[in-house]
């Protein structure tokens, strides 16, 4: 039976998606949606945080084949999205009694995934924008743009320095969780 969760477009409103899922209960799905839409605002895939939110939900290790079939996602996306998380710390390989095969557990703390994720795509976001922002300073000055202009490249300058002032206290928040 399918299961329809709330996808954003790219125009920011939901729009239901229909996505074949294996028996997910609605706490599962809802869950899934949470980590969905708090990797969308990361830039990160779905299937990642479908997997992260699956496996979170999981009181025992889940399986790879388990995974793919409940999610009603391909080998390859599996595949991909397991590795990402498993690279991070952000899930971890265990040994299922029993099993032949590797199964997944999802890290807990969730803090220490939040630091992982800004980290990895809010850092080398900064630092791109500041090497953008000098180049529009060089570019500015070229160009001899007006006052008002000069004063909004400016703001721009703030934003990205408070960014870069507030991302280490950020991250040490959430290392707490």
């Amino acid at each position: 039976m399918p299961i329809v969760t709330a996808q954003h477009s790219r125009k920011g409103k939901d729009a239901p998606a229909s996505r074949p899922k294996d028996d997910l209960s609605p706490v599962e799905t809802e869950v899934i949606a949470f980590f969905e839409g708090f990797a969308q605002l990361m830039g990160l895939s779905p299937s990642v945080s479908q997997i992260y939110g699956l496996l979170y939900c999981s009181e025992v290790p889940v399986g790879f084949e388990v995974i793919r079939r409940r999610l009603g996602i391909s080998q390859g996306s599996t595949s991909q999205g397991l590795r990402y998380l498993q690279e991070r710390g952000i899930i971890r390989v265990v040994a299922a009694p029993g099993a032949r095969n590797k199964s997944f557990v999802a890290e807990m703390a969730l803090g220490r995934v939040i630091q992982v994720l800004l980290q990895e795509q809010v850092s080398p976001r900064l630092a791109a924008g500041e090497k953008r922002l000098q180049k529009l300073e060089a570019l500015g000055a070229q160009a001899g743009v007006s006052e008002e202009m000069a004063n909004r490249l400016k703001r721009l300058g703030g934003w990205t320095g408070r960014a870069k002032e507030i991302l280490p206290l950020v991250l040490k928040l959430a290392g707490g969780g």
